[in-house]
């Protein structure tokens, strides 16, 4: 066991300057349950390019964590991931998830995405640079696994099914709540 320990903190680069954690000022939480149904004020905390296993297409992987609920607060601070496809199977998919992606874009950015002559490696890159940081209002659900996926231990876990630009919250005064 202390070979174990000595190799963990050899990969730990500056020992002396290494974050001291306090367990005992720490609520125990619900960890990345879903949260419920509901519209939230969400921030885009980071995105990064990734490539699909099966398909080898790039994509935008986005952690966005809620900013704003309509229970309080009660959410504030809870991840939800969203991914934003730029190649779809057929050409059909690909036009609808290339036009998804400028509307998330554009709902995060306030800006058009006009980008041509560009890969979908580049694209996926420009659109995670211009998203971190963020911030829109998500419309969101519950997505279940199938009976294959809750075999292999799949969870439900949120979708973001809907993007609206953050100053609709405002207009709304706080989505109505």
């Amino acid at each position: 066991a202390a070979g174990a320990w000595e190799e963990i903190m050899a990969r730990v680069k500056d020992v002396d300057k290494a974050e001291l954690l306090d367990f005992s000022v720490v609520e125990e939480s619900e960890g990345f349950a879903p949260v419920p149904v509901s519209k939230y004020v969400l921030r885009v905390e980071s995105a990064d390019v990734r490539v699909g296993k099966e398909s080898g297409n790039p994509y935008v992987n986005m952690a966005t964590v809620v900013v704003e609920d309509k229970d309080g607060g009660q959410y504030r601070g809870r991840y939800i991931w969203h991914t934003i496809s730029l190649v779809g199977s057929t050409p059909e998919k690909t036009k609808t998830v290339q036009g998804m992606a400028k509307k998330v874009y554009r709902v995060i950015t306030g800006e058009e995405f006009t980008v041509k002559g560009v890969t979908a490696a580049g694209a996926a890159a420009a659109i995670a640079r211009d998203i971190k940081g963020g911030t829109f209002v998500g419309r969101v659900k519950i997505s279940v696994p199938n009976e294959e996926g809750m075999k292999k231990g799949y969870t439900p876990k949120n979708e973001i099914v809907d993007f609206a630009p953050a100053t609709e919250w405002e207009k709304e005064g706080k989505l109505g709540w």
